[in-house]
């Protein structure tokens, strides 16, 4: 059966793609080193060979992109786009499209394939880094610098978003009994357990087996990728609990979000704004073919 994440993957990597084209190649060596302060900030990475060539242009939108690094470096079919988000978004993928991008030149749809290796030194710590992903980030943020001759500016932004929170008559979720063995699925990070399946009238309902409001939370975001969905319900715990999707609901992009019944689970998506991070473009360059 397809996991949610890869089919909602699939779906939020299209989302990023569409405005996007193709075009583009370089390849450059670089050498660059990991220095992180005492509060942990990364403050400077980069990759030591980097290669990046044009995609294909018959190849499929959005075929092999992916965020995660690879054990030994980086490698993914990104547009110009992508790299900056995925470099200086204050989020990951799942919320990209809310964060406001000013500036961007025509091109910035250009597509590439690029491979990337970290330095034998650097191996480790590169092995070692959060989820967050914070010494990819800074290797990108260097492979724009050097080679797009980037100037970018961050900016403080009003962010529309929404708040999920517990409804008046309560939270419905089960809590998970400690020990209850899991069934086979998606594994999520709290330690539980994603599949989707449907109900007995064949309508698709996501099932959740010893999971955490941080893992709702991110299956609502990966359906809501231009206004993010903040966790204000304040419930700890794990839980086992069923999120029905309506199979006739908006396919409208901004309107995804409500066609999941978190109603049924006592709580409630309110709408509202929350202070973030805009970019600002102040200077890009296509870069060589060599």
């Amino acid at each position: 059966m397809l996991s949610l994440k890869k089919s909602l993957f699939s779906l939020s990597k299209l989302y990023v793609a569409i405005s996007i084209g193709m075009a583009a190649s370089l390849a450059v060596a670089q050498d660059g080193r990991s220095v992180i302060t005492a509060a942990g900030e990364q403050k400077n990475f980069a990759f030591e060979v980097v290669s990046i060539r044009p995609q294909d242009p018959k190849a499929q939108l959005g075929a092999g992109v992916t965020f995660d690094p690879t054990p030994d470096g980086y490698r993914s079919a990104l547009t110009v786009y992508q790299m900056i988000l995925l470099a200086y978004s204050p989020g990951d993928y799942k919320n990209w499209m809310s964060t406001p991008l000013e500036n961007a030149p025509t091109w910035n749809g250009s597509w590439f394939v690029i491979d990337a290796r970290v330095a034998p030194r650097d191996m480790e710590a590169w092995r070692k880094q959060s989820n967050n992903h914070e010494l990819l980030r800074a290797a990108m943020k260097s492979v724009l610098k050097e080679r797009f001759r980037l100037v970018i500016e961050e900016k403080k932004a009003v962010i529309p978003d929404y708040s999920l929170v517990v409804k008046k008559s309560g939270s419905k979720l089960q809590s998970y009994v400690p020990g209850t063995a899991l069934p086979s699925g998606y594994n999520l990070p709290s330690g539980g357990v994603r599949i989707i399946n449907t109900d007995s009238n064949g309508s698709p309902q996501i099932s959740f087996y010893g999971a955490t409001i941080s893992d709702l939370v991110d299956c609502l975001n990966l359906a809501s990728p231009m206004r993010p969905v903040r966790d204000h319900t304040g419930i700890l715990g794990r839980y086992s609990f069923i999120l029905p999707r309506d199979p006739n609901g908006s396919h409208e992009l901004s309107e995804q979000i409500h066609n999941y019944g978190v109603d049924r689970l006592g709580l409630q998506l309110k709408p509202g704004a929350s202070m973030s991070v805009g970019l600002v473009i102040r200077h890009i360059e296509q870069p060589s073919v060599n």
